[in-house]
């Protein structure tokens, strides 16, 4: 186990401090799917090679720098 002295902190405190963020997270993923079910998300103005193919190798993967992202268009879904 790490000291305080050093500048380091504990495993014990690290583990304290992330887990109640990653917890967040996944509330807000299974509170946001059903929301996001009801509706059709249609790709717009998407190119493989500029907005989804890799060009860098990061610690995430990199795009092209004229990529605007991928782009959908929010359809209600006809119930």
């Amino acid at each position: 186990m790490f000291s305080k002295q050093g500048g380091q902190i504990s495993h014990a405190q690290t583990f304290t401090l992330t887990q109640p963020h990653s917890l967040a997270w996944a509330e807000l993923y299974l509170a946001l799917a059903p929301l996001i079910a009801d509706f059709d998300l249609v790709p717009e103005d998407v190119v493989k090679e500029r907005d989804i193919d890799f060009v860098g190798d990061f610690f995430v993967g990199g795009v092209r720098d004229d990529s605007p992202g991928v782009r959908v268009k929010v359809r209600s879904r006809a119930v």
